[in-house]
């Protein structure tokens, strides 16, 4: 809908010069992640729903190559769920084309221990928020965890397009 109309979204868009869909990044699944059934199943069918997510979109943007990074979720040590996304760009189909990048190094543990410890709700409560805004979820609303984390799917898909 958005490409049939850049227009009406981007006023400055110039038709003549044209649009190129150069990339995809995925760092989306949380629900996946914590869904029971899918636990339960240990994320058997993750794998080939994500894959399949990744075909759909690139037929329905009309770019059968999009190069795709998939944003690894969660901080605490890989699962099954981690597994499942790192799956996706190993399948042949997907070769050189998909990405899996990895984002549990740009965590913050001494983050983390400030909300543990309860700094975010106490007299002490601007340091806490001087370097996040969230608990554990939405990695602390850290802007540096965030900036980390898209600088390597920059890195990761710069990597893409140069294959």
């Amino acid at each position: 809908e958005v490409l049939s109309h850049l227009n009406q979204y981007f006023p400055q868009y110039d038709e003549k010069r044209g649009y190129e869909l150069a990339g995809f990044v995925w760092f989306q699944g949380w629900n996946d992640m914590v869904d029971g059934s899918q636990r339960a199943e240990k994320y058997v069918n993750y794998t080939k729903r994500l894959a399949q997510l990744i075909e759909d979109v690139r037929k329905d943007l009309k770019a059968p190559n999009l190069p795709v990074i998939v944003g690894e979720l969660g901080a605490g040590k890989p699962g099954e769920f981690q597994k499942a996304q790192e799956a996706v760009a190993k399948l042949p189909q997907f070769e050189g084309t998909v990405k899996f990048v990895k984002t549990r190094e740009y965590w913050e543990p001494e983050v983390e221990q400030m909300v543990n410890e309860g700094v975010w709700k106490g007299p002490d409560w601007v340091k806490f928020y001087n370097v996040g805004s969230q608990r554990g979820y939405h990695y602390l609303g850290s802007a540096r965890i965030y900036y980390r984390m898209g600088k390597a799917f920059g890195e990761g898909m710069v990597e893409l397009l140069g294959k």
